[in-house]
């Protein structure tokens, strides 16, 4: 029956290899050979918790051998399972050089997880000089290399894999996502993602890498299809109900997302791209609070994405918490790097708290960086008048009116200003545009 069953792996038919190795199982459950093969094809096809169930059985007969519990970390790692890595998967001194390198690899990528840089870099050299000329060692390095922010480094690398490994998947899909994170054109992203299915066709990662790209240009049809074609590969992953509840998402079907997103929590609580997804959909649902805890724990895990740390100071702030709101965002402000939305949120939340006067400095500093953007100019001169500084806010909102006619807001201020102080000429003059 194993015989059979790798026969089926091979030829890509994954059920039928795990009907004949449940079936070996049932004849013989302490079959070593056959568990460890059904819990290799449970993780190839994305069923993590099973994966995870009969590795484990393996290891606790005491006859594992090496690999097991490599492919038992890359299942933690799967499920961002980051802890696990390092408590559990241990390299062994006695094994071949490039299986103590693979254990390695999972515990930088798991050191990673847990944004703790000394501990990575010692895992990633380490299996380097295990195996210098392995490429999921050199992938690893690469993945710190952008982790310390080394981006023209780890671009290098990345390239020279894909040079000298064209079949490398992994490594197209990591160009791909590099490519992506600074705003390439997404018709060369594509490209690169349609590039690793050239070197796999039935890559998990790069399809989903496809449908999540397809969501971002708005083509949900082809999203979908991606999608689709994710789950008839692998029928039982966690990642393609994860990228269901994306595509749910994405329709506005956001009570049938948070049902596909409990189920990916039940199998997998700290699978945390669902973890920002479920928060997502809190949001657009208007619980709040379910919200606010999601991203608080997203953000806590991943401290630089500027992305959630802004949502969730929003979320925050519309629950009446602008001290945390603030303490939330601090870390994005005052830099070169920050943002006219970033400003604007700021001087919202110590509007909200009733500093006027801070909230306007840093308006003002905001729109001196930027005086083309008319609703910052906007909301400079509301600060403005709450601290009866009504002339600069009038020449404030008259400049906003002028940078950006189709923007009303400016429009209606100068409106409801003139008409407190009863010029009524001016005040007729912005009505008529409103």
């Amino acid at each position: 029956m194993i015989k059979e069953a790798q026969s089926y792996q091979a030829q890509g038919k994954d059920q039928s290899a795990i009907i004949q190795l449940k079936n070996a199982l049932q004849k013989d459950p302490g079959n070593i050979q056959a568990r460890t093969l059904l819990g290799s094809i449970y993780l190839n096809t994305g069923n993590l918790a099973a994966a995870e169930d009969e590795l484990h059985r393996v290891l606790q007969s005491g006859n594992s051998g090496g690999k097991v519990e490599e492919t038992l970390g890359q299942a933690y790692l799967a499920r961002g399972e980051f802890q696990k890595i390092i408590d559990e998967i241990q390299p062994n001194p006695s094994s071949p050089p490039d299986q103590q390198a693979g254990v390695w690899i999972l515990r930088g990528d798991g050191y990673l997880g847990l944004n703790d840089l000394t501990h990575a870099q010692t895992a990633f050299d380490t299996a380097l000089k295990l195996a210098p000329k392995d490429v999921q060692a050199q992938r690893g390095q690469a993945r710190f290399l952008l982790a310390q922010g080394k981006t023209d480094e780890a671009t290098q690398l990345i390239d020279q894999i894909t040079q000298t490994n064209p079949n490398d998947t992994t490594a197209w899909i990591m160009k791909g996502d590099l490519l992506r994170s600074h705003g390439a054109p997404p018709e060369k992203v594509l490209s690169t993602y349609q590039q690793a299915l050239v070197a796999d066709p039935k890559s998990g990662p790069a399809l989903a890498s496809l449908a999540s790209l397809y969501l971002t240009m708005g083509k949900i049809d082809q999203a979908e299809a991606e999608v689709n074609t994710y789950n008839k590969v692998l029928p039982n992953s966690l990642m393609g109900k994860y990228l269901q509840a994306l595509i749910d998402y994405g329709n506005k079907r956001y009570l049938v997302a948070q049902d596909d997103l409990d189920t990916v929590m039940k199998s997998s609580p700290d699978f945390m791209p669902a973890i920002l997804l479920r928060g997502l959909t809190a949001l657009q649902l208007t619980h709040y609070e379910e919200a606010q805890k999601d991203l608080s724990r997203f953000v806590e895990t991943f401290p630089k994405n500027d992305y959630a740390r802004k949502i969730l100071a929003r979320i925050e702030l519309k629950e009446h918490q602008p001290q945390e709101a603030l303490k939330t965002l601090t870390p994005l402000l005052g830099t070169e790097q920050t943002d006219p939305e970033t400003n604007a949120l700021a001087a919202q939340i110590y509007t909200d708290s009733g500093d006027f006067e801070k909230a306007s400095q840093v308006l003002a500093l905001s729109a001196q960086k930027n005086p083309q953007n008319a609703v910052l100019r906007t909301q400079l001169a509301l600060t403005l008048l709450a601290t009866g500084q009504e002339n600069r806010a009038i020449s404030d909102l008259e400049a906003a009116s002028k940078l950006d006619p189709n923007y009303l807001q400016a429009d209606n201020a100068l409106a409801l200003t003139y008409l407190g102080n009863k010029n009524y000429d001016k005040a007729l003059k912005y009505i008529q545009l409103l």
